[in-house]
Order: C-alpha cells, then structure tokens, then sequence
C-alpha cells in the first residue's frame, strides 16, 4: 500500500501537426485487486504543439549559355535560380517566396523546377511563389528568366533580393544577390563610294556608315 512506480514514455510528435495543435494524452490504470474508489483511475493532459521549421534561401544567377557567373551582359536574358530548403525540425506549412526583381530588367518567366507551386509576377516588379507545405529536408527550386534592358548603365550592379515566409517559421529566410552588368556591342561597317565607277581626274567621295545589328 501506498507505494508509487513512475513511467516515462517517449513519443516522436509528427512533423506535419500545425502550429497551435493539441495533442490529448489519457492513461488509466486497473488491478487484479479490488478498488473500492475507481474516481482516480484515470487521468489525461493537453499539450499544444509548437511548429517550428528552419527555412534557408539561396540565389545564384545563371548567364545566357545556362553556365553559373557573376556578370550579366546589357541586351541578354539572365536566370535566377533560388533554392529554398527546410531543416526543420517541423513541416513549413504556407510557405511564400517573394523575389524583388531590380530595376533596369524586364520579366519573362518563373517555374518551379524542383518540387511543387506556382509563381506569379506583379506590375510593381515582385514575383510571388506559394509553394505551400515544404516537408522537413524538402528542397524547392526555382527559376526566373529576366531580360536586361540593352541600354542598361553598367556602372549600376543588379541588386536583387529574395524574402522566404511561413506561418511555421518566425524568422523565415531572407537573401541578396549583387551581379555585375558588362555592357557588349557588336559593331559592324559598310563603305561606299560616290559614284561607283570612277575615271581619272574625277570626283570621288567614299561613305562609310557604322550600325549596331539587329540581333537575329
């Protein structure tokens, strides 16, 4: 009578629960031997479950030829690629990334290439992604085509920056990218001269011209 045993059971809690869930624990104890006041057989307890994910960003550009680098070139198309990652150690539930594109590019598109959601760019140059639920260790990819102005000022780096939010992350993730702008013409030039054939002792006035190609 009157003796006491303590039992400890340890329990994984499932990654996926959302933020504010409760988890009911009940026990109940019986006996071979008979108990007279059954009132304090039972007990329960109510835990809220707390979801916390740890997200990370990353952004590389990517040049026309598809090849990583640090220098866009003025009148060429250049890729993002942003990588968002969950380290955990819960779900990331309603996760949004918001990439604001710098001035002097124009946008083409943007595709989730590894994982699942759906991107959308607004008038103001953001572009939006959800990508709703990224699991822990999951892994989204993301690809943003810009087209930069041909008369960008090349004195002027890019300067982009990358904003990760989810309800299941308080501090979410944040990045930025610098990329350089080489400005590169391809001149070409045509003579001629006044008039096409020439004689001896007459007037002769060549003309040269210097244009930029359309590019084809």
């Amino acid at each position: 009578p009157n003796e006491e045993r303590t039992i400890t059971i340890d329990a994984f809690v499932d990654p996926g629960l959302q933020d504010g869930a409760i988890l009911e624990n009940d026990v109940s104890v019986t006996s071979d031997e008979f108990d007279d006041d059954n009132s304090n057989n039972f007990d329960n307890t109510l835990t809220e479950v707390d979801s916390v994910a740890g997200l990370t960003v990353d952004k590389v550009a990517k040049l026309a030829v598809g090849t990583v680098g640090s220098v866009a070139t003025a009148g060429e198309p250049l890729e993002y690629l942003i990588t968002v990652r969950n380290t955990g150690p819960s779900d990331a539930a309603d996760v949004v990334v918001v990439d604001q594109l710098p001035a002097g590019v124009s946008f083409v598109s943007a595709t989730v290439v590894v994982g699942s959601g759906v991107c959308v760019a607004a008038p103001t140059g953001a572009v939006t992604c959800q990508l709703g639920t990224v699991p822990v260790g999951g892994t989204v990819q993301i690809s943003i085509v810009v087209f930069v102005d041909p008369d960008y000022d090349c004195a002027i780096d890019l300067d982009n920056t990358v904003t990760v939010t989810s309800p299941s992350s308080e501090e979410g993730a944040f990045t930025r990218l610098i990329t350089d702008v080489a400005c590169e013409a391809d001149l070409e030039v045509t003579k001629t001269s006044t008039p096409v054939t020439v004689f001896a002792g007459g007037d002769y006035l060549p003309r040269a011209s210097v244009a930029t190609p359309e590019p084809g």
